[in-house]
Parts: C-alpha cells; structure tokens; sequence
C-alpha cells in the first residue's frame, strides 16, 4: 500500500525564531517547510524552551520541552523531556538534528526523517574544548544510528558515514512583499555575534584596513544577537572605523536590511548552509565569504559572490573594497545572485521534504 495521505508529523527542533540563544537556520526551515506542509498535514512542533515561550496552535502546534531559565538547562531539558513523549498518534517523527542536543528519535518505533543543518567533526573541539566532546560523541555514535536523513547542502556528505536513504534539499528564502527600495548605502553582516564559528575578527580585521573614504561612504552594519562586548572590544582593539551595531533584527527588518545593503559579507570559519545566503541572493544581493565547503556548495566564485582564503583578512578587505570601487562587477554578480535566487523557493523545497517524508514512511510500514 502506497502512503500517500494526511500525516501526523511531530518534529523535533531545539531551536526556534524567537530563542535568544540560537535564533538560526534551523528555525527558519522549520517554520518555514511546516507553515507550507501545515496546509495538508497535522504538524506539532517540539521546541527547547527559553523565557518567555508562548506555546502556539495555528498554522501548526508548537509546545516547549520544560521551562527554562538560561541556555545550559534549556538544552538538558529537551534532551531529558523528549524520553517522555507519546509517539504512538503521530505516523512519522521528524528531528532537526543537533548534535548538543540530540533526541533519541529510533526508539519511537515509528518511522524517523532526520534533518541535518551542520558537520562539526573534531573542528568542534576548536571552538568548545569542552562541549565539543559531546558533538563528536553525539556524531560518531548517535547519528549512525539514523536511517532516512535530509542534508542541506552536498558538503555535509562527510558527515554520513554509513548505508542510509539520503536526499539533498537545499535551504530557501521567504521574501516579504512591499520592501523599501534598494538604496544601496551600507556593507552588511548578518548573524549571531559569534566570534569564532561566525568569523567576526576575521571581518572587523579586514573592515580596520579599509580606506577611510570608503568606509565613511559604506558603513559596516553588524546585525544578529549575541556577545556585543565582544565586538565592541574587537572594534576598539583594530582600531576600525564606521563599525555599527544594529542588534537583532525580527525576519521583516533583516530582509528590509538585506534590500538596501551594497553586498553581505559571511566570514564564518564553520558553517552548515547559512539561509542568509539564499536571502541575499533572492534580494540579489551579493556574497563575500571564505572559501569552506558550505558556502562553495552555494556562491559560484565570480558569478554571485566572492570567496576567498580562510583566516586571511587581508584577501577578505582586498574583496571588499574591489566590490565598492568597481560598480561593473558590483552589478555582475548582483545579477549572478539574483538569478541563482530564483532556484530557492520554499514552497519547491516544502514539496521535496514532503515527498521524502512520504518515501520514508512507505518504506518503513511496507516492509
């Protein structure tokens, strides 16, 4: 018997929109695909919790795993909560896989469709010397155990080591209508404020080399959450100038951001798949970035972006200031980004994740 009809998914993310923790690209998805597939499936979303959560019903059911007062305990609450669910009224479970935060979804006896965002690897250790254990751990001896995983990008093949039904379904954009229009007057970062993983010294050290006359021109917004003191302390210590802090930004206002910066610069040293970028490149907005796996599975070099060396500010500066000297190749790779951007659409990416839903659940109650 085929499986074809209304399912009744539970979908496990820590994550979530407005988690002043986390905030990333595996809440967007999420929210994203489920308000689509919502529209023909019963959708309960289970999410960590954080001050302040309000449970919601509609497009689709969102609870939080306890109650929690800071980032650790929020964790070891989704972890330890999520033992005690009752799977028995759902046809299929669905796990943002986190590898600080990992549910023991094949213990449900029901068929399991795991989402991977990210491959840390031993570079973990890099960034966390201690929590970084616990993703190596989590990798190496948890996610083997996955039979039916969704990769966000080609590059994280790596981080499947064994025999298991895999589909690649890339990250989208969900673009607001009535945006202000393209004014072109700033240099944009947009993320959380994580020095390391996201790279921020990287591009501050870069951005204190530019050209006066430029960056008075072209001010360098930062915008996302996360340690400001950090930022600021960066800023002091390089001496750059026209640096602004913006703070977080809700989804209209980013988009609004992205719309009338010149280009986006994404220095991270570790990424998954960045939704920013497919934003960026919706609004056909440019891309300078480092040359890792994930954002060369993304940013074609010379046609929508630029990439250069890891850890080499100097490229990263020498980057920016051609963008915002030559206005030919500025307009090039704007309409590089753009036409790439028609690709990304979320309701394609929604009807692909569905079909493997599907595909999994046939395999598992036929056999």
């Amino acid at each position: 018997m085929k499986y074809n009809r209304k399912l009744k998914i539970l979908h496990f993310v820590y994550d979530h929109p407005d988690n002043p923790w986390v905030g990333g690209g595996g809440a967007l998805r999420t929210w994203a695909v489920n308000n689509i597939l919502s529209k023909r499936h019963d959708i309960t979303v289970m999410c960590g919790a954080f001050p302040e959560a309000l449970n919601q019903e509609k497009p689709f059911k969102v609870s939080f795993l306890g109650k929690a007062k800071n980032y650790l305990e929020s964790r070891l609450k989704f972890i330890w909560q999520s033992r005690s669910i009752d799977f028995k009224p759902y046809d299929i479970i669905v796990e943002e896989f986190s590898y600080y935060a990992p549910i023991f979804s094949r213990f449900s006896k029901k068929p399991a469709v795991t989402i991977i965002q990210s491959n840390h690897g031993f570079k973990a250790l890099n960034y966390h010397p201690f929590y970084g254990w616990i993703s190596i751990i989590t990798q190496y001896f948890l996610l083997p155990q996955r039979k039916s995983v969704i990769l966000v990008s080609e590059h994280l093949r790596s981080a499947i080591s064994h025999k298991t039904l895999i589909s690649i379904i890339p990250q989208g954009a969900d673009i607001p209508d009535n945006l202000p229009s393209d004014s072109q007057d700033y240099v944009l970062y947009l993320g959380r404020l994580d020095v390391q993983i996201k790279g921020l010294d990287i591009l501050i050290k870069a951005w204190s080399q530019i050209p006066s006359n430029l960056s008075d021109t072209f001010p360098l917004y930062i915008a996302g959450g996360g340690d400001e003191d950090k930022v600021f302390e960066l800023i002091n210590l390089t001496g750059a100038k026209n640096v602004r802090l913006i703070g977080r930004l809700d989804h209209n206002d980013a988009m609004a951001a992205i719309r009338k910066a010149v280009f986006l610069c994404v220095p991270s040293r570790m990424e998954g798949s960045p939704v920013v970028i497919y934003e960026a490149f919706a609004l056909g907005k440019p891309i300078i970035g480092n040359s890792i796996p994930a954002l060369k599975d993304v940013v074609p070099h010379g046609k929508a972006g630029i990439l250069v060396p890891l850890e080499n500010s100097l490229a990263f500066k020498r980057a920016i200031e051609m963008l915002l000297t030559d206005a030919k190749l500025r307009l090039h790779l704007s309409k590089g980004a753009a036409q790439l951007g028609k690709e990304f659409n979320w309701d394609k990416i929604a009807e692909k994740q569905e079909e493997f839903y599907f595909k999994t659940a046939n395999i598992f109650y036929n056999k």
